[in-house]
């Protein structure tokens, strides 16, 4: 009866869609808003640093490399639906052209408990030979998954599915089933819709900032939906066609909350349309530390001062891999008190662990281990293999606590198709883009590459592809602050310069959030919680560049990167985020710069300028930067033509705001005179104190 009532039901999906809807190729089921597919971006710059680290070899016995030169790549399909229904439904199985995607995308095996491991494959498939080759025409599902799952009376769901290759066929009819329901629609899977490749937030959460790519140029957005109904009466939609990116700032009928799912329309003049759903992430920036403190005869004894050192290097979460003393102390009523008045948050491994947990963390690096899964072959066909488990676990962990946010984090392997490969599972998209790792593995097992790791540009490299991927769900990085002390192959600490510009080229690349791999002292991976000077040395840098991205926390927190022509010396590297309809951030990074197993070398820039012409929306009113003290003046002026910005010597690197409020910067040091002058003051008296006791 359920199934005949949403048949018949009203249905607002012409409403929502208008003529996008007619790319479907026969008339839609009530609930069915249509689709799209999106194929993955290529970056042919990135190649020479796409080699593999492990042990597999191919009939040759050489070191298989998984990336070459045109490589194929994947795709997504997204689908749309609503339930029109006045009961709750809960999705069970998707069809593409008639195949069922639960039987198609098979276990290996039967798991033994609701969160056993097991792989899925279209090679663990019972399905007839047809019906595989039409899953192989539609590109080769990988994973499947909606969020929700289920669905509330009127409310909105996104379907994704991944696509290991691009659809030879030129329209997928889905359908969508669960129990006494089934919603169905056909997709075009060759027609190009426009993006919404980044979405931001008031520090009120009451005003969305959606930046939409559309494939004909920076146009200007007609009309927003959001939750299918009409935003467009408070809105703000700018375009400018130096810009490649459009925005339309969208406020909300009430403050949002982290974790809510919202479907968000973007039409345009010329009948084309954005559709995306998302879960609201908090517009804070997340700067993490993983790993544990030395082991003492009580937790407290051990956690608490660990805790202060978080706060005092400027960190506000505790990522996983933490230890069990420090999971005894944060859950106690004293430890959850010590957080709160220090603004610590923490990760755990299943939801509702902790009062003040942030995050879910289903798992860590399955693309790692989809590299050991033998029974697939080539290897290369492993590769998203254990992401039907991994969305199993996260629909049980979001009946639990449907607000949760959820991350898995991503490895190396298989570079760069893990990537996009995983890029969209999840609420948060985490990737571990470990520069020094890359470079002692060229040192040890190829020399010859080293002309490709010369400068952090693994990890840009990285964030792009990655942010390529699983835009417009927030990026999180992690960046690498470990000692190799291994016997066959010790390898440096990272300088404090390598991880001051790697924390730029990842906010620059479209991360909000940033954590460290590790703190925990001594061992093969001695990390940065270490005695050793150099780690010292490392942590404070932390510190102190942390002061500076957290000051600009509501501008990296409603901001996007976007590509401007900007006038600079050859050798400074220079990137935008625009941060709403008021400001851009500029990251100006020295890129006459060298690492390798001994250190890095800096070549200061004198004479540093800047020129370019602003957005046609931004009338410029003031322009600084952020410094690890706070905002501080910089040289500028502005005509018609273009805005000039006089940088004077580049060290490392500069963050600059050019920004049409005038309030800004005053609001910015309020905030960081707040919450971080007093810590920078400490930090920079033991870099003193460092840099005295390196000179005896």
């Amino acid at each position: 009866m359920r199934k005949n009532r949403l048949r018949i039901a009203a249905c607002s999906a012409a409403l929502l869609l208008g003529t996008w809807a007619a790319v479907a190729a026969e008339p839609a089921t009530p609930g069915f808003l249509g689709g799209t597919c999106r194929l993955d971006k290529d970056f042919p710059k990135f190649m020479p640093m796409w080699r593999e680290g492990w042990k597999l070899t191919d009939e040759k016995g050489d070191r298989l490399r998984h990336a070459y030169p045109g490589m194929p790549l994947g795709s997504y399909l997204h689908v749309f639906i609503q339930n029109t229904t006045s009961a709750e439904i809960d999705i069970d199985d998707v069809l593409l052209n008639g195949v069922s995607l639960k039987q198609g995308i098979a276990p290996d095996s039967p798991p033994k408990d609701s969160e056993g491991k097991f792989a899925s494959h279209i090679l663990f498939s019972k399905l007839p030979t047809d019906q595989i080759e039409t899953l192989t025409d539609l590109g080769e599902p990988v994973w499947w998954r909606a969020d929700p799952f289920t669905i509330a009376p009127n409310g909105f769901a996104e379907l994704i599915i991944r696509l290991r290759r691009a659809p030879k066929v030129q329209q997928a009819d889905v359908r969508i089933t669960g129990k006494g329901f089934e919603i169905q629609g056909a997709v075009s899977l060759n027609r190009v819709q426009p993006r919404v490749v980044g979405i931001g937030y008031s520090p009120a959460m009451d005003r969305v900032y959606l930046y939409v790519r559309h494939p004909k140029g920076a146009l200007k957005p007609a009309r927003i939906l959001m939750d299918g109904n009409n935003a467009s009466d408070d809105l703000a939609m700018l375009a400018d066609p130096a810009v490649d990116t459009a925005l339309a700032a969208v406020r909300t009928p009430k403050p949002l909350q982290e974790g809510d799912f919202h479907l968000f329309h973007v039409h345009y003049e010329d009948e084309s349309v954005a559709v995306t759903g998302v879960r609201v992430q908090k517009p804070d920036f997340l700067y993490g530390m993983w790993g544990y403190p030395r082991k003492a005869a009580t937790a407290a004894e051990s956690v608490a001062p660990y805790i202060d050192g978080l706060a005092l290097h400027n960190l506000n979460i505790i990522m996983f891999h933490y230890g069990s003393q420090v999971r005894e102390y944060v859950r106690s009523e004293a430890g959850q008190a010590h957080c709160a008045r220090l603004g610590i948050q923490i990760m755990d491994k299943a939801p509702g662990g902790y009062p003040n947990q942030r995050y879910t963390f289903l798992r860590d690096e399955p693309d790692a281990s989809d590299s050991a899964l033998n029974n697939i072959n080539p290897p290369g066909k492993r590769i998203g293999s254990l992401a039907q488990w991994l969305i199993g676990m996260g629909r049980g962990y979001r009946q639990r606590e449907p607000r949760a946010l959820q991350v898995v984090n991503i490895d190396n392997t298989f570079k760069p198709e893990q990537w996009y490969t995983y890029g969209a599972m999840t609420d948060v998209a985490s990737a571990d883009p470990y520069y020094q790792a890359q470079l002692q593995s060229v040192y040890k097992t190829d020399p010859g590459a080293l002309g490709a790791y010369t400068k952090p540009t693994y990890v840009y490299a990285a964030g792009t592809v990655f942010q390529s991927a699983c835009a417009p769900r927030p990026m999180h990085l992690i960046l690498h602050t470990c000692r190799f002390d291994f016997e066959d192959s010790p390898f440096r600490a990272p300088t404090p310069e390598e991880k001051r510009i790697e924390v730029f080229y990842s906010i620059a690349s479209g991360a909000k959030g940033i954590s460290y791999w590790w703190y925990t002292p001594g061992g093969r991976f001695n990390g940065a919680g270490g005695d050793a000077p150099e780690l010292k040395r490392l942590y404070n840098e932390i510190g102190l560049v942390g002061a500076e991205v957290r000051t600009a926390e509501a501008l990296i927190g409603r901001g996007c990167p976007v590509q401007l022509d900007i006038d600079k010396p050859r050798t400074l590297w220079v990137r935008s985020l625009m941060g709403g309809e008021d400001t851009l951030v500029i990251f100006a990074v020295n890129d006459d710069i060298i690492c390798d197993r001994l250190g890095t070398v800096v070549q200061p820039i004198n004479k540093a300028a800047l020129r370019f012409k602003a957005p046609n929306w931004l009338k410029t009113s003031d322009v600084f930067e952020i410094t690890r003290e706070g905002t501080r003046d910089i040289e500028w002026k502005s005509t018609e033509a273009d805005l000039s910005l006089d940088l004077g010597t580049v060290n490392v690197t500069r963050l600059l705001v050019v920004t049409a409020d005038s309030q800004l910067r005053q609001e910015l040091q309020g905030r960081y005179d707040r919450l971080f002058a007093s810590n920078v003051r400490r930090l920079l008296s033991e870099r003193e104190q460092l840099d005295k006791e390196g000179e005896k």
